[in-house]
C-alpha cells in the first residue's frame, strides 16, 4: 500500500498581507480535505519571515493547529528551519568565525562540548522556531540543543517500516549571500542517516530547507560533497524548499542515488504571477519502486489549486494522474523483471535474480562453450547455462527434491524449507540449480525462482514476504552457502505469515551450518523444515553424470572407456574418498576420474602455472591469488575489489588486468559483488599446497585488514563489511582455536597500524582483548597502560583496561578502573556501559573477598548484583551474572540492600580497592589519570537503575570522572 504524505515549505509566516495569507491556509486545509488525507506532514523551513516568538505563535493557531484538526490522529507532522526562522535581531555572523579551523571543528563536533558550542552562538537565533518545532513536532526532542544537532524518527505506516531524518542547513545563514556557504554539519547529518538507518527502513526521507546545491562551496569548510554521498549511500529522498518553485532531481547511479523533491512557497505573496503559491503531493509504493508526485499550484482565476505541468519532465508524467511518476532512489529498471507478470513489481537487493521459462529458453538457446564445459566437470561453480547445457543430467537427488516441492505447489499448509547439506565439493550447488530449473520448466505448474546469485548478498526480512502473489503460483527460493545468512533466513520465513506460496531451497556444508546453532525445532512454526544429506556418490548418478561428459564431448583420460566401466571407474574413486572421509569427495573423484589426479595435485598444477614475476608493485599474479584463496579457505566472504586494490596499492583498472589472467584460467568465481575462488574447497586446497611451498599464507590477513581501514577512509562508508574487517575477521581466528591466535593478534595489531597517530580507541581497545582472549593479558596492560593518559576519558577503554587486569589476577586495580568507569562524567552512562562494567565490577569484588575474606567486597558484589538486576533489558547472560552475584551475597550473609546502602557500599569497596593497589602499578601515575576514587560520584549509575539523586561528593570531582564520554559504536558484545 502506497504511503502518502504532503509537503509543504516556505510559509513566511507574518502580519503582512493579513487577509489573503488566511485566505490560503484555508485553501490548503480544503484542498487536504478534497484529497485523499496524507498519512505523513513536511514542513520545510521558512515557517516564519522574521524568525521571531509573535510569528510562531500567529502561524500555530492560524494554520498549524487547524491543519492537525483536519489530519489523522496517527499522522505524524515534522518541521526543519529555514533562513528565515533565523531571528537576526539575534545575529552574530556565524560565517565570520566559522573560517577558523579550531571553531569550524567545534562546531561540526558530536557530543556535549559541541552542543554547549552551539548552544551559545547559534541556538539564541533558533529559540522562537525551536519553540514551535517542540510544540507541534512528532520528532519528540529538542533536536537543536541535543548533542547530536540533528533528529530522526521511524515508525510503521501502512505495514511500511518508514523512517524520516531532519537537518538543519541554517545554521550559518547571516545574510543574502548565504549560497554555497552553508552545512547542516557533516557529523551531524552522519549520525542521524547512521541511526535511522539502523532501523532497517524501507523507505529513508530527509528534511531540510536548502538545496544541496546550496551546501557546496570552495575550500574545506563546504560539505557538500559529503553531505550528497551520505544521501546517495542512504538511498534518501531528499526533500526541501527555499527556492518557492517545484522541481526534482536525481543525483548518484542506479543502485545509490538521492531523489531531491523541491516544494514550492506555501505562502510568497498574493495574486502575484511571478511567485506562485503551491503545495505538493507525494506517495511512494516501495513494493514496486514508484514514487509519484502530484505539485499544485494556486489558481486565483479559478481559485483552486491546479497540476504543476511544469514541475516535472513529460517523460515522467503518470499515465493516469495529475502528476509525475518517478522511481525511488536505489531503483533502476533493470532490477524490474517485466517477463513473469508475477514478478513486474519487485525490486530486488544487489546479488539477486528472478529466473522465469523466458529465461531458461534464453539460456539453452546459446550453451556453453567446450572450455566452459570442461572447466564446469573440472569442478568450477555452476552456473544456470552449465546445468542446463545439452546432456547435462540432474541427479537423482534434484528430481526428488522437485517431485517433493511440486507437491507443495498448491497444497502445502505451511512452506518448505529444504536444507541441503553435507561436505563441500560433493554437487550441492549443482543439484540446487537443477531442482528449480526442473519446477520452472515444468508445463503443468507455474514456478518462479527467486536465486542468491552473489555468495555475499545480503536477505532483507521482507524480502520473501513482499513477493508478488498470484492464483496458481508459487515461488521456489534458492539460497546456496546459506550459512552466511541464516538467521536472515529465518526472519524473512517468519514474515511470511500464512502464506503457502514460498518454499525454500537451501544448501551449506553440514559443519557450517551447525556452528549457527538453527536447530530444527527453531523452524518448524514457521514452516515445514527438513534436512537432505549429499554425501558420496551412488552408480545411477556416476552414469548421469557421465553420460554428460560424453555429450559434451570432454572426457579426459576417460576417451578410451565405455560410458559404463567409466561410470564404474568414477564410482569407485567417489567411494574409495569417502572412506578415507576426505572433504570434496565427488569434486576429488571428478578430477582423478577425467585427469588421472588428485585435488591437491590438480591445485598445485594450477599455482605452479601462475606466474611469481611481480605484475603489480611487489605482488605477483600468485600473489594475488594466494589473498584471494587465504579469505575463501576461512568462508570469510567479503573481499572487495576496493579492498583489494588498496592491498596491492594500484587502481582498479590495474587490479581488473591481473584478475582477468586468474579468470582466464577458471580459477576464479565469476561472481561480480566479491572475489572468491571457485570453490572453497580449492580455496582450501591451493592454501595447503603454498604452505607446503614454504609460503606464509597467514601474511595476507593483517596486510587486506589494514588495506580495508585505509580504504575505508578513502571512501567513507563505501565497505560495506567493514565491521566484519575491523571485528570479525580477528575473532574469526580466536574461535579456531589457539593455533590461530598468533593471527587473530597480526591483524589486530594491522588494524591499529592503520591509524598512524592511534588516534582511535575503539582500535587500541580491540587490539587489548584479542591479546587478552589470546593468553596474553600482560602485554594487554603494557598497551593499556602506555595509552592512558590519552584515553583516560573513554569508558570502554577503561572497561577493557579493567579486564584485562582481571584476567591478569590484579582485583584491586581491576575495581578501581571498573569504578572509574560508571563514575559520573559530562556526559550520560550508558545502560550498555554500565550493565558491563557494573557485571564485571561484581566479580572482581568476588575475587577479592574470596582472597582476603573481606566482608566489604563480599557486600559490594551483592550490591553489584541487586543493582544490575533493576536495569532494563538485561540479556541472559547478564542476567546469569547479576544472579550468581547475588547467590554469592547470600552465602556471605549479604541481605536485601536499600539502593542507598548499595550505592554505599560500592563506592567504599572501590575507595579500598584502590588503596590496595601496590606500588609496582604507579599508583601516583594511576591518580593521575583515574583522580582520586574519594571524589567519585555515581548519580548516573542510580539513574539508570531507577534510585534516587546521590548526595554530592564532599570533594570535588576527580580529573578523570570528570571528563568521562563513553564513545558510541562500541564493538563490545556480551560481559566480559
Amino acid at each position: 500500500m502506497p504511503i502518502r504524505w504532503l509537503h509543504l515549505s516556505d510559509v513566511h509566516e507574518s502580519f503582512r498581507e493579513g487577509v489573503h495569507r488566511r485566505q490560503a491556509y484555508a485553501e490548503i486545509i480544503r484542498e487536504i480535505e478534497r484529497c485523499q488525507l496524507p498519512q505523513l506532514v513536511f514542513l520545510t523551513g521558512d515557517l516564519a519571515f522574521s524568525g521571531t516568538r509573535e510569528e510562531y505563535v500567529s502561524l500555530q493557531n492560524q494554520f498549524i493547529g487547524p491543519l492537525k484538526e483536519i489530519l489523522p490522529d496517527d499522522c505524524p507532522l515534522f518541521t526543519v528551519p529555514g533562513n528565515h526562522d533565523v531571528d537576526r535581531k539575534r545575529s552574530n555572523r556565524p560565517r565570520v568565525w566559522f573560517r577558523d579551523s579550531k571553531e569550524r571543528e567545534l562546531f561540526q563536533s558530536i557530543g556535549a562540548a559541541g552542543a554547549q558550542y552551539r548552544r551559545d552562538l547559534l541556538l539564541p537565533r533558533f529559540e522562537a522556531y525551536a519553540e514551535l518545532d517542540r510544540a507541534v513536532s512528532a520528532w519528540g526532542s529538542d533536536w537543536l540543543r541535543s548533542d547530536t544537532g540533528s533528529v530522526w524518527w521511524s515508525g510503521n505506516i501502512a505495514n511500511t517500516r518508514i523512517a524520516v531524518v531532519g537537518i538543519n542547513t541554517a545554521w550559518l545563514c547571516q545574510d543574502d549571500d548565504d549560497w554555497g556557504e552553508l552545512t547542516p554539519g557533516r557529523y551531524m547529518v552522519d549520525i542521524a542517516l547512521d541511526n535511522a538507518r539502523r532501523t532497517d527502513p524501507e523507505l529513508l526521507i530527509v528534511l531540510g530547507h536548502h538545496p544541496l546545491s546550496a551546501l557546496s562551496g570552495e575550500g574545506d569548510a563546504s560539505d557538500g560533497q559529503r553531505v550528497r554521498r551520505r544521501l546517495e549511500q542512504a538511498n534518501a529522498l531528499y526533500l526541501h524548499g527555499h527556492r518557492h518553485a517545484t522541481g526534482t532531481n536525481r543525483i548518484g547511479d542506479a543502485l545509490r542515488s538521492t531523489l531531491t523533491i523541491q516544494a514550492p512557497s506555501a505562502f510568497q505573496a498574493h495574486d502575484d504571477e511571478r511567485w506562485r503559491n503551491g503545495l505538493m503531493w507525494g506517495s511512494a509504493d516501495v513494493a514496486s519502486g514508484w514514487l509519484l508526485l502530484e505539485p499544485r499550484l494556486w489558481n486565483e482565476d479559478l481559485r483552486e489549486y491546479k497540476w504543476d505541468v511544469g514541475g516535472g519532465y513529460n517523460a515522467d508524467r503518470a499515465p493516469d494522474r495529475e502528476g509525475f511518476r518517478l522511481c525511488l532512489p536505489g531503483w533502476s529498471a533493470t532490477q524490474v523483471v517485466s517477463p513473469p507478470p508475477v514478478a513486474t513489481a519487485t525490486k530486488l537487493p544487489p546479488g539477486w535474480e528472478f529466473i522465469d521459462r523466458v529465461v531458461l529458453d534464453r539460456l539453452r538457446a546459446t550453451p556453453p562453450s567446450p572450455s566452459m564445459m570442461t572447466a564446469f566437470f573440472d569442478g568450477v561453480m555452476p552456473t544456470w547455462s552449465l546445468v542446463l547445457a545439452p546432456g547435462v543430467q540432474p541427479r537423482v537427488i534434484a528430481e526428488r527434491l522437485a517431485a517433493t516441492l511440486r507437491a507443495a505447489h498448491s497444497a502445502a499448509p505451511r512452506p518448505k524449507v529444504t536444507l541441503l547439506t553435507g561436505p563441500g565439493g560433493e554437487g550441492k550447488s549443482t543439484v540446487l540449480l537443477h531442482t528449480a530449473a526442473t519446477l520452472v520448466a515444468d508445463e503443468q505448474q507455474s514456478w518462479t525462482c527467486l536465486h542468491r546469485v552473489a555468495a555475499a548478498a545480503s536477505l532483507p526480512e521482507h524480502l520473501f514476504s513482499h513477493l508478488p502473489q498470484r492464483a496458481g503460483h508459487a515461488w521456489v527460493v534458492v539460497i546456496d552457502d546459506a550459512d552466511t545468512v541464516a538467521a536472515a533466513i529465518l526472519a524473512a520465513l517468519k514474515h511470511l505469515g500464512a502464506r503457502t506460496d514460498v518454499h525454500l531451497l537451501l544448501a551449506a556444508r553440514d559443519t557450517d551450518w551447525r556452528l549457527q546453532g538453527l536447530v530444527p525445532g527453531l523452524w518448524q512454526p514457521w514452516g515445514d523444515f527438513r534436512i537432505e544429506h549429499l554425501i558420496g556418490l551412488n552408480l545411477g548418478d556416476a552414469r548421469r553424470i557421465v553420460a554428460g561428459w560424453k555429450a559434451c564431448g570432454d572426457q579426459g583420460v576417460l576417451s578410451n572407456l565405455d560410458e559404463a566401466k567409466a561410470a564404474k571407474l568414477l564410482f569407485d574413486h567417489a567411494h574409495d574418498f569417502a572412506a578415507r572421509q576426505e572433504q570434496g569427495a565427488l569434486l576429488g573423484a571428478l578430477l582423478i576420474t577425467r585427469k588421472g589426479e588428485d585435488m591437491r595435485s590438480h591445485v598445485g598444477a594450477m599455482l605452479h602455472g601462475l606466474g611469481r614475476d611481480a605484475v603489480i608493485g611487489r605482488f605477483s599474479v600468485r600473489n594475488i591469488y594466494a589473498m584471494v584463496a587465504a579469505m575463501h579457505a576461512e568462508n570469510q566472504l567479503y573481499l572487495s575489489r576496493g579492498v583489494l586494490s588498496y592491498a596491492l596499492g594500484c587502481g582498479q583498472e590495474e587490479l581488473e588486468k591481473a584478475l582477468e589472467i586468474l579468470r582466464r584460467e577458471a580459477l576464479l568465481d565469476p561472481g561480480d559483488t566479491y572475489i572468491l575462488t571457485r570453490h572453497r574447497r580449492i580455496a582450501e586446497a591451493a592454501c595447503l599446497v603454498l604452505r607446503e611451498d614454504d609460503e606464509p599464507v597467514d601474511r595476507w590477513y593483517p596486510l587486506l585488514a589494514r588495506a580495508a581501514i585505509r580504504y575505508m577512509r578513502a571512501n567513507r562508508s563505501d565497505v560495506v563489511h567493514f565491521s566484519d574487517w575491523c571485528f570479525g575477521l580477528a575473532n574469526h581466528f580466536i574461535i579456531r582455536g589457539a593455533a590461530r591466535w598468533a593471527v587473530s593478534q597480526a591483524v589486530a595489531s594491522a588494524l591499529l597500524d592503520a591509524d598512524p597517530d592511534r588516534n582511535d580507541h575503539r582500535r587500541l581497545t580491540f587490539y587489548s582483548s584479542v591479546l587478552r582472549r589470546t593468553g596474553q593479558a600482560a602485554e594487554a596492560l603494557r598497551v593499556l597502560r602506555a595509552s592512558g593518559e590519552r584515553f583516560r576519558t573513554h569508558r570502554e577503554f577503561l572497561y577493557e583496561w579493567a579486564t584485562a587486569s582481571g584476567v591478569a589476577q590484579e582485583f584491586a586495580l581491576d575495581v578501581w578502573l571498573s569504578g572509574c568507569s560508571i563514575a559520573d562524567g559530562a556526559t550520560p552512562l550508558r545502560a550498555n556501559d554500565c550493565k558491563l562494567s557494573l557485571a564485571g565490577l561484581g566479580s572482581a569484588f568476588g575475587r577479592l573477598a574470596a582472597q582476603r575474606d573481606g566482608a566489604i567486597f563480599a557486600g559490594a558484589q551483592a550490591a553489584c548484583g541487586q543493582l544490575g538486576l533493576r536495569l532494563r533489558d538485561l540479556d541472559g547472560r547478564a542476567r546469569a551474572i547479576f544472579t550468581d552475584h547475588v547467590a554469592n551475597g547470600r552465602r556471605n550473609q549479604v541481605a536485601e540492600l536499600s539502593v542507598t546502602s548499595m550505592m554505599e557500599l560500592i563506592r567504599s569497596a572501590v575507595i579500598h580497592a584502590a588503596g590496595d593497589v601496590g606500588p609496582e602499578h604507579d599508583v601516583a601515575f594511576l591518580e593521575r589519570i583515574l583522580g582520586d576514587p574519594d571524589n567519585y560520584r555515581y548519580d548516573e549509575l542510580l539513574r539508570l537503575v531507577g534510585g534516587a539523586k546521590a548526595k554530592p561528593a564532599l570533594k570535588a570531582p576527580g580529573p578523570a570522572s570528570n571528563r568521562l564520554a563513553p564513545n558510541p559504536g562500541s564493538p563490545k558484545t556480551g560481559c566480559r
